[in-house]
């Protein structure tokens, strides 16, 4: 009995040199990017599509900009990345060479420059209703006449 006492006395001696600081890095597996996205006069760009690509994987995360231009992206695998930003209105925007390790909190703003946009034109056929179109005799009887 004395043994086992003594065994478990040695055994919480060695665990009690284990630095408590790596012991709670243990939960941690991943790594985070934030930032924001703004224009080239400072102001926030809000609903801009970004693109988080793994270099070595092709993995791809997925975030849109809040109001005020901020954006995040949580429980990313640890790796190189580039990130790509889009905005209506904004040429697209490139951050290279972001290198994450386990826990990190990685910030990548983005600026984007503005640009012309041309939209196509809208092209639109008149509406016609049952009346107008008179497929057959016996319907254009019933339609109210103006």
């Amino acid at each position: 009995m004395t043994k086992l006492v003594r065994s478990f006395c040695i055994l919480g001696a060695l665990v009690g040199f284990i630095p408590f600081r790596e012991l709670a890095a243990q939960g941690v597996t991943s790594a985070a990017v934030v930032g924001r996205v703004t224009d080239d006069a400072g102001q926030p760009i809000p609903s801009g599509s970004l693109t988080l690509t793994n270099t070595a994987s092709g993995v791809r995360y997925l975030a849109r900009s809040a109001d005020d231009g901020r954006f995040f992206f949580e429980n990313v695998q640890v790796g190189a990345y580039v990130l790509d930003a889009r905005a209506l209105g904004h040429e697209p925007g490139r951050v290279p060479d972001i290198v994450l390790t386990l826990g990190q909190r990685r910030v990548a703003d983005v600026t984007l420059r503005r640009a012309a946009v041309q939209l196509g034109g809208v092209r639109s056929k008149p509406w016609r209703t049952r009346c107008a179109r008179r497929r057959a005799p016996a319907r254009a009887n019933s339609c109210p006449r103006a």
